[in-house]
């Protein structure tokens, strides 16, 4: 069962998600912190202020967690990796997509500039996954690597249902 951290007064569309329904990135992903500092995903907290992937800093609004049994993994000529749910948006030149869609060859967005992904693995998981949501929708750096935030797998599940 999905859950969000906080507690919300108002049934924003993003307190109905979890990252079952959309993305995720596995527990142990570190994120880089404001000051520079890496935190892993479970030790986050609402209030928490986070690098974006434009190289400014965002307030985490909320986290949403939930169980994932398969997980992919993405490892970047440089050996950058991180392991994300299918659904997970990762960023390419000029385009966004869900993990799924990615792959060996193409550039993905790193803290560094574009880098291209090597290897793809899928992992067996079952384990809690994790996602942040901020206000306005953002990006963030998980493992050195640029990721979306829960809004935006939001907008791509939308996005899926149209056609």
């Amino acid at each position: 069962m999905s859950k969000l951290k906080s507690t919300l007064e108002n049934s924003n569309d993003h307190s109905k998600k979890s990252c079952g329904i959309g993305g995720c990135v596995a527990k142990d992903v570190q994120v880089t912190m404001k000051d520079g500092s890496l935190k892993r995903m479970d030790a986050l907290e609402i209030g928490d202020k986070i690098i974006d992937g434009f190289g400014g800093s965002i307030r985490i609004c909320d986290i949403a967690s939930g169980k994932e049994e398969y997980l992919l993994a993405f490892i970047t000529d440089t050996g950058k990796k991180v392991r994300v749910t299918m659904e997970h948006i990762l960023f390419l030149d000029n385009d966004e997509k869900p993990a799924r869609f990615i792959n060996i060859e193409d550039k993905i967005k790193t803290v560094d500039g574009f880098e291209m992904v090597v290897e793809i693995d899928q992992n067996h998981y079952n384990d809690t996954v994790y996602n942040l949501f901020f206000e306005p929708s953002s990006t963030f750096v998980a493992n050195g690597i640029v990721v979306g935030d829960l809004a935006k797998q939001d907008k791509h599940q939308n996005d899926d249902q149209r056609f």
